[in-house]
């Protein structure tokens, strides 16, 4: 009789305390004076349809089999792996696109990333993370 005693008092307790925290939201709520930023919206927004994609060329079809990720360092140079564990550098400035074999890292790269160091920094499936 005494548990139900109990269960029932801490079951009123929470309630009234739900409802002054609830009480306590909404005034704060009311009294705040944050008004929302008016705009418009800008040139993609849910309505419209991106179509700059179509824009969009292919490049290093022919050089790089299965690569997954891309990384661009400091002096702009593009870097990219691919299937075969090779690391590619591509420099898209040019007319035709060059690229050269960069270093060969064994595995299957999968995440590139240029630290602050300028180092490339690979992870890859297989062996781990490498910096080359």
């Amino acid at each position: 009789m005494k548990l139900q005693v109990i269960h029932r008092r801490f079951a009123i307790e929470s309630a009234v305390l739900v409802v002054l925290l609830v009480l306590a939201f909404a005034t704060v709520a009311r009294s705040s004076d944050f008004t929302p930023a008016g705009g418009k919206p800008g040139p993609y927004t849910q309505n419209t349809r991106n179509t700059a994609w179509r824009e969009a060329r292919p490049v290093g079809d022919e050089t790089l089999s299965g690569s997954e990720d891309v990384a661009i360092d400091s002096r702009a140079h593009i870097f990219a792996g691919t299937v075969d564990g090779a690391i590619w550098r591509a420099d898209l400035n040019t007319e035709t696109p060059r690229f050269e074999r960069f270093a060969g890292v064994g595995g299957r790269p999968l995440g590139l990333v240029v630290g602050t160091d300028d180092v490339l920094y690979v992870a890859n499936h297989g062996i781990g993370l490498q910096a080359v």
